[in-house]
């Protein structure tokens, strides 16, 4: 899929002329920088201006987000687009969320968990009457938009519109076994990349105590794109990629949350920053 997506890019950068290597770099760097962009929108739309410029801060220093973002890989531009429709969401504007989810969908098969979990989110307010049927409506038809010509298509060369889905299923299970890690790696990993994203575990405590709809659909779309990559064992940091900007959203958030609550109270403060490490040396 992603040798596709690549090879149809760099084709058409050969087709008017131009290097495809050089202006398929390129263009990885401008979708990168423009998830430095979303990344700082998104922030600032659900939080405010200084929770967004340490999101984007965290997320350009990254070594990972860093290292892969001059690189023909999938990842960066799928990542765009889950943002651009994560913004669009935001914005109440569905129809175009939906359309770039699809993209992001085309893109890489594994953010269609990023669609189900908006999708969840307005399905459910759409069951308690909080939101007309429209809301959910626009969003699937415009998913659909991009998926289904890819389908047909499917059906036409392989006599199964499922046929690459199903062969990537195929693909995780029994290959990359040179990168098989254990359940931890991500979560070692991403400590030791940036000890801070510790914080947000504490945002996301928080959200999630007290939810509102935009910190939640956050907080759900981390999870549904950063779960199911530890369900498997080819683990690479790059996979990761779509989840960092939400991460460090939260990590900023989750950090700020704790300089003012330490403000306002640091003997308990203190206190549970004395037991996280008698609990930290107990499990070392």
């Amino acid at each position: 899929k992603q040798f596709y997506f690549w090879h149809r890019n760099k084709c058409f950068f050969w087709r008017i002329g131009l290097d495809a290597i050089f202006f398929g770099k390129l263009l990885v760097i401008l979708l990168s920088l423009g998830i430095l962009l979303l990344t700082y929108l998104i922030a600032l739309n659900i939080f405010n201006k200084k929770t967004a410029v340490i999101s984007a801060l965290f997320l350009a220093f990254s070594q990972t987000f860093f290292l892969f973002s001059n690189i023909l890989h999938a990842e960066i531009p799928s990542t765009f687009f889950i943002l651009l429709g994560f913004y669009y969401f935001l914005r109440k504007q569905y129809s175009l969320s939906g359309l770039f989810l699809g993209i992001a969908f085309m893109t890489r098969f594994f953010q269609i968990f990023a669609f189900v979990a908006l999708a969840s989110i307005l399905f459910y307010l759409f069951v308690r009457k909080k939101i007309p049927y429209s809301n959910p409506f626009y969003l699937s038809f415009f998913f659909l938009i991009p998926t289904i010509p890819y389908l047909i298509l499917n059906y036409f060369l392989y006599n199964n519109p499922l046929h690459p889905f199903l062969l990537q299923s195929f693909m995780t299970k029994y290959t990359g076994w040179v990168f098989s890690q254990p359940f931890y790696f991500y979560f070692a990993s991403l400590v030791k990349e940036n000890v801070l994203i510790l914080f947000s575990v504490i945002a996301l405590a928080f959200i999630l105590k007290k939810p509102a709809l935009k910190t939640f659909s956050l907080s759900l779309l981390l999870l549904f794109l950063f779960v199911p990559y530890n369900l498997i064992a080819h683990k690479e940091m790059r996979l990761l990629i779509p989840a960092l900007p939400f991460l460090y959203i939260l990590t900023s958030y989750g950090l700020f949350y704790f300089i003012n609550m330490f403000k306002k109270n640091k003997n308990l403060l203190l206190s549970l920053l004395y037991d996280a490490i008698r609990i930290c040396l107990f499990l070392c």
